[in-house]
């Protein structure tokens, strides 16, 4: 099986946790091969993925995207977090061997619980480039960024790649031109840029290969509210309960709760991913994160207030964050 994750040295440590724990849970796979689309990993990091490549008998290829990175620069992607890397796995093609016809794309912030066997046998429909979780952000978001109300919206820190049909449509090519546009200014960034360019070519994967902790923290019934969801938008609350019990990858979001590695956070999955991080080989980083003054209050109010009185606060603000954001770039078409 093949597997992409993008990173730059600061998050090489936490993507390094996330293969460990892949590693751990897939020794049913006869064959795994990690591509890391690295910028300006130290050698100290190069030197831990090598040694975690032998310690479980399998490959991992770092490959050099300064290229990919001048490219992206030069027509105006912007910087999220400091980097350019969540837009380096959406020109992977430049880099990954012509013979892989399906790859996984998972995120840094993850814990692979389990087995990921049963996507070697998932099947792709015949115009369908990529698969990926439903999301929700709040009723009338989809306008924000040039889409219609009714269009699914989904969540990209897991995106199964066909690469077949990628290439056929010339999904980088599309993707480029959104950028070109001025679609690099989305509010999510590159997940709102896969969403409104290739929208029509997304499946749905099952809820269980990304849990989100947001779902873990906040309650079932809490997160339809918080997102105006529905069983016509997203997925039903069976569907959602069976993922949580059989989770395969556990998405840890900083959101709310703060991300796992920061001191003081409050992430529902912090004790699993505590667990991979203590036998792999970056088990003695310290990351030196702090929970900002904002996240602390948040903090607070996570202890403090009854869920669903902390979900309203937090969805008003949401959406009055969003109006501020987009009346400065204004509405997409």
């Amino acid at each position: 099986m093949n597997i992409l994750y993008s990173c730059d040295d600061k998050y090489s440590p936490y993507t390094g946790i996330s293969i460990t724990s892949l590693f751990e849970n897939n020794k049913d796979l006869d064959e795994i091969n990690i591509y890391v689309l690295g910028f300006g990993i130290s050698k100290e990091n190069i030197s831990k993925f090598d040694k975690l490549s032998k310690q479980y008998g399998r490959n991992i290829i770092i490959a050099d995207v300064a290229q990919i990175d001048k490219y992206l620069d030069e027509n105006g992607a912007i910087l999220f977090h400091g980097s350019r890397a969540p837009f380096y796995r959406l020109f992977l093609e430049q880099v990954i061997p012509d013979y892989i016809e399906k790859i996984l794309y998972i995120d840094s912030d993850t814990v692979v619980a389990d087995s990921l066997k049963e996507l070697e046998e998932f099947q792709f429909d015949e115009d369908k480039v990529c698969a990926m979780i439903y999301e929700r952000v709040f009723e009338g978001y989809n306008k924000y960024i040039g889409r219609k109300e009714n269009d699914k919206y989904y969540n990209s820190g897991v995106l199964f790649i066909n690469m077949l049909n990628w290439r056929n449509l010339k999904c980088s090519e599309r993707l480029m031109k959104g950028i070109e546009k001025g679609y690099a200014n989305f509010f999510i960034v590159d997940q709102d840029l896969i969403c409104h360019v290739l929208n029509e070519n997304i499946q749905v994967l099952p809820p269980k290969f990304n849990v989100l902790s947001d779902w873990i923290d906040l309650g079932l019934k809490n997160i339809y509210f918080y997102k105006d969801a529905n069983e016509n938008n997203f997925y039903s609350l069976q569907e959602m309960e069976y993922a949580i019990s059989n989770p395969v990858i556990l998405h840890c979001l900083a959101g709310r709760t703060g991300a796992t590695w920061a001191k003081g956070n409050k992430n529902p999955f912090r004790h699993i991913w505590r667990d991979y991080k203590k036998i792999s080989l970056w088990k003695d980083t310290d990351h030196k994160v702090k929970l900002s003054f904002k996240q602390k209050i948040k903090n607070i109010m996570h202890i403090v207030l009854p869920r669903h009185l902390y979900c309203i606060i937090f969805k008003s603000c949401f959406r009055i964050n969003m109006r501020k954001y987009y009346s400065v770039y204004g509405h997409f078409q």
